[in-house]
């Protein structure tokens, strides 16, 4: 039996329902004690009531739902059985606690010397009866107002962080703490953040296809604190908030001309809203998109299969449906895509866009991603133990993360309940392929959610070749630069405040560079727009610092450089 507690312990009952249409009533004592307890069915109204079967229950706790003043419960958590329960004369009690909040200073809000700071609090619940408000500054009392408005005001103050807390008092004595804030005195205002759409670009036309997903990304930097988060707008339409760099979010594409807009906020909740973009979603077929699928245009060059954990000496390879279900069905697929495979597409091309778009027939959602694979595999001689006859998975069913399929898979793609195309972006791994820095083993289909059974059409699926699985390519013509750092060399020693040149030699075989950037880990330490490009790093930490280049063409293409790692040390050492 399920139960939810209606409220607090001497005044209200708590609610059971074991099965049909019975409604119980457990009442408390008075006073907390194991005796003094009492239960009554409640009367049922002549209205539809759940079906009386065995073990139905409540699957979770009653709800109190506001809009209706009732309370909810879920019956089937397959069949979605909602009911709605509401006492007779039910009146919902009234909370008179006291609550306030300081509505200024915002938090780490910012001053300049000698300014005023106006200290508020703002009453959060108007049933309670406040009588009086302390208001404190770094813990110690600054000032007790016993009339609203509640505020107090510190004159001239100096520079600073000062911290303030209020303390409200009611009628019967209670007492509630609100929240603390910040407040910084500094001999400067606050900067505001910057902030720019870096993806998609303004005026490019990104070919439709069912279920596509666009990233959606942004810089944002803040020059006297951090970037506490980064909101993105679709046609002043939320689309959601990143709070982690590199700020990004994924869209489902729609057809049309679309507007993309990001706000930063900073940490002082100061916010800069950046330049709109604008690009177009074509219409299917009016863009350069490449699909490989079986059937189509005479290509035939996927395989798949899914490894099963039940049959384990079982190939699968020859079967229409792919099943899924982690760790006992594991799903397999590759595309012969370069000229040296028997594919279209020429090796070191530029690869824009790559999107594994695989057809889920059955229900169920869930969240997968698309992890390349490390060992090569035979679609029909695959199994549960092995990936081709005699070669054996490093860990049974392709499990191992390292060995049989790279940690870190593609972005995740949310599945619906229904069945659906499930696109994936793999653009990152095919370009590697592209590159010869990875071997096209093609994928596995790993993720995480409600761990049920879902199937996927194969490419042996006969009854409707067109919901086989494909590849979807965009190749762009600008050829991709290179990069390398020249110094300084790989375990190089430095002291500290000591400065350290950073150089790179970069090209571009069908254009320009327009600019290096160098980095140490995820973090910006400069640009050089001009060759030969180099900066000067001095504040490097007491560390192993990893220091790698980024070179940008004319045609927005980037690459990386490999990574060089330096050690910095304090003087003597």
């Amino acid at each position: 039996h399920s139960v939810w507690h209606l409220g607090i312990w001497h005044v209200l009952p708590v609610v059971l329902w074991g099965d049909g249409g019975d409604v119980w009533a457990l009442t408390p004592p008075a006073s907390v004690s194991p005796t003094g307890w009492t239960i009554d069915k409640l009367v049922n109204a002549p209205t539809p009531v759940p079906n009386a079967s065995p073990g139905a229950g409540v699957l979770g706790k009653w709800k109190y739902i506001e809009q209706l003043d009732a309370f909810l419960a879920l019956q089937h958590w397959h069949e979605g059985n909602i009911w709605i329960y509401k006492p007779a004369g039910w009146v919902e009690p009234v909370n008179d606690d006291p609550h306030v909040t300081i509505s200024e200073p915002s938090s780490e809000g910012y001053f300049l010397p000698n300014d005023d700071i106006v200290v508020t609090a703002d009453i959060g619940n108007p049933s309670s009866v406040i009588t009086e408000v302390e208001f404190l500054l770094d813990g110690v009392t600054l000032a007790v107002d016993t009339t609203p408005p509640f505020t107090t005001t510190m004159t001239s103050v100096p520079l600073g962080v000062y911290t303030f807390e209020a303390i409200a008092t009611d009628n019967n004595g209670n007492r509630f703490v609100a929240p603390r804030v910040a407040a910084t005195v500094a001999n400067h205002e606050n900067d505001p953040p910057s902030v720019n759409i870096s993806a998609p670009l303004d005026g490019a036309e990104i070919e439709f296809f069912e279920g596509r997903m666009i990233t959606v990304s942004a810089d944002a930097s803040d020059t006297d604190g951090t970037i506490a988060q980064v909101e993105f707008f679709l046609n002043d339409n939320s689309l959601g908030v990143d709070t982690v760099a590199p700020y990004s979010v994924e869209w489902t594409a729609v057809q049309g001309t679309q507007t993309v807009t990001a706000i930063a906020t900073d940490d002082t909740n100061m916010t800069s809203t950046s330049a709109a973009v604008q690009f177009d979603i074509t219409a299917p077929g009016a863009g350069s998109a490449l699909v490989l699928q079986n059937g189509l245009d005479g290509y035939s060059g996927t395989d798949d299969t899914y490894l099963d954990g039940f049959h384990t000496t079982f190939p699968k390879g020859a079967e229409g449906v792919l099943n899924s279900l982690p760790n006992q069905f594991n799903t397999l697929i590759r595309f012969d895509i370069f000229s040296g495979e028997g594919g279209p597409v020429p090796e070191g091309s530029t690869i824009a866009y790559a999107g594994l778009a695989m057809y889920k027939w059955s229900f169920y959602d869930f969240t997968y991603r698309a992890h390349a694979l490390l060992k090569d595999w035979v679609e029909g001689e695959a199994t549960w133990f092995n990936a081709a006859a005699g070669v054996p998975w490093s860990t049974p069913g392709a499990a191992g993360s390292g060995t049989d399929y790279v940690s870190a898979g593609s972005p995740g793609t949310v599945t619906g309940w229904e069945p659906e195309w499930v696109v994936l972006d793999v653009t990152d791994s095919v370009q590697a392929m592209s590159l010869g820095t990875l071997d096209n083993f093609g994928w596995q289909l790993l993720g995480s959610g409600v761990n049920y059974h879902k199937k996927f059409r194969a490419s042996e699926y006969a009854a409707d070749p067109t919901f086989r699985p494909k590849l979807i390519l965009e190749i762009d013509p600008n050829q991709l630069p290179t990069v390398t750092l020249t110094s300084p060399m790989d375990e190089e020693i430095f002291f500290l405040g000591d400065p350290v040149t950073i150089t790179a030699d970069a090209s571009d075989p069908d254009g320009t560079i327009t600019q290096v950037e160098f980095f140490h880990e995820d973090v910006s330490l400069g640009v050089d727009t001009t060759a030969p490009y180099s900066i000067e790093w001095t504040d490097h930490p007491f560390s192993r610092n990893t220091i790698t280049a980024v070179a940008t063409d004319d045609g927005g293409a980037t690459a990386t450089s490999q990574e060089v790692t330096i050690m910095s040390r304090p003087p003597g050492c």
